[in-house]
């Protein structure tokens, strides 16, 4: 079995999460937090959670708001620098004094830096269009195969219920260009990232779920409850739960600002200098 650790750690925020509105939404929670010592690890659909009746399925799936596409598909960006990083932190555990000598010769803040000046650069190539067509791809992927997540459940239990996990990474912004319906375009600060009508429609046809449960977090600032929150829907009753959970729409967003972004360095005394230069993405 493929390791569920990072997984396991969304499922966690969402039962972790205080700030649920709604009934639906609070009834879901409650029986994910209620039962929360009775999920186990599993592969098609990723977790089982024991009921005393059944039990549920869940699948967790991932949408990046920023990606690198390769070979016409898109790959996590945080996924992708959490993984560098971590294996340039083994290194350094196996080869304690090559962490003296880079941090010496300034390669170990040029790494650093470097991993920052991505993000900025994936933030200013963001597309909306784009973002639309992966939440999509991912989302339908996963709806298309049902029927063997409710198959193996079903294997050994009577009744089962089975639910979507889309994990929604977004970078820390103070505020976003939003496109609401008159497409009327406005720089607007938001707590977290935009839910659009796009995003619903994609939930409203993942109808082989009966539940789809959203985790949405900036992951500049993973454990700051204020930008983090959590979203439920039943595909079949989508207005409801709009209207309970309060959600407003918007018909896209972007981020304002799309500067060019270089860092540099100077090392000092007393440790480093960072310093910015800013200039027009155009130029």
């Amino acid at each position: 079995m493929a390791d569920k650790s990072h997984e396991r750690e969304c499922l966690d925020k969402v039962i972790k999460c205080k700030n649920t509105s709604g009934n639906y939404a609070k009834q879901i929670h409650s029986i994910l937090k209620l039962n929360k010592d009775n999920i186990t690890e599993n592969e098609r659909p990723d977790f089982i959670v024991k009921l005393e009746d059944g039990a549920i399925g869940i699948e967790h799936c991932q949408v990046d708001v920023l990606f690198k596409t390769k070979k016409h598909s898109a790959h996590s960006l945080m996924r992708e620098q959490e993984s560098r990083g971590l294996r340039k932190i083994n290194d350094y555990k196996q080869h304690p004094d090559k962490l003296d000598e880079e941090i010496e010769n300034g390669q170990s803040m040029e790494f650093a830096l470097g991993m920052v000046e991505e993000r900025f650069d994936a933030r200013k190539e963001f597309n909306y269009s784009a973002f639309i067509d992966n939440f999509k791809d991912v989302c339908y992927n996963h709806n298309d195969k049902c029927v063997v997540y409710k198959e193996r459940i079903i294997q050994n239990y009577s009744q089962c219920l089975l639910m979507c996990l889309i994990e929604i990474p977004y970078p820390n912004t103070l505020t976003y260009l939003i496109t609401d319906k008159n497409n009327h375009k406005k720089e607007q600060a938001l707590k977290g990232m935009p839910i659009t009508e796009d995003i619903i429609h994609i939930i409203q046809n993942m109808d082989c779920f009966d539940v789809v449960i959203m985790c949405l977090y900036c992951y500049d600032d993973p454990n700051n409850s204020s930008k983090s929150y959590v979203l439920y829907f039943d595909p079949k009753a989508m207005p409801e739960c709009i209207k309970q959970q309060n959600i407003r729409l918007y018909k896209q967003f972007d981020y304002p600002h799309k500067e060019n972004i270089k860092l540099s360095y100077i090392k000092t005394e007393e440790g480093f200098d960072i310093s910015a230069s800013v200039s027009n993405s155009k130029e």
